[in-house]
């Protein structure tokens, strides 16, 4: 999923007048789970219940993280990125931040 897709409900939902702080919490945390699947493995993810597990996924402990061919990136990184070097999720957003800002 493209984090386009993944932001767009919220966005959509949140652009009206009337009050909705009260479900502002769940929405932000369903965001953020579903951000760090793709690249933090299942059962990490499976384990978070609530906002305040979310930041205790240790990212930098590389046991924590799906191996680079199971990380659904999108067919537009995927073209960006040699077909036959592996490539971590770091090196990958690293990537992308240096072909966005080359566009500006």
């Amino acid at each position: 999923m493209t984090i386009c897709r993944l932001l767009e409900p919220f966005l959509t939902l949140f652009q009206v007048e009337r009050p909705l702080a009260p479900f502002l919490y769940q929405e932000l945390f369903d965001i953020m789970r579903n951000l760090l699947s793709t690249f933090v493995n299942d059962s990490i993810i499976s384990a978070i219940t609530n906002g305040s597990r979310l930041c205790t996924i240790d990212i930098d402990n590389v046991e924590n993280l799906k191996p680079s061919e199971k990380i659904e990136i999108g067919f537009g990184a995927k073209a960006k990125t040699k077909k036959d070097v592996p490539i971590r999720y770091p090196e990958l957003l690293f990537k992308y931040q240096e072909n966005v800002s080359s566009h500006f």
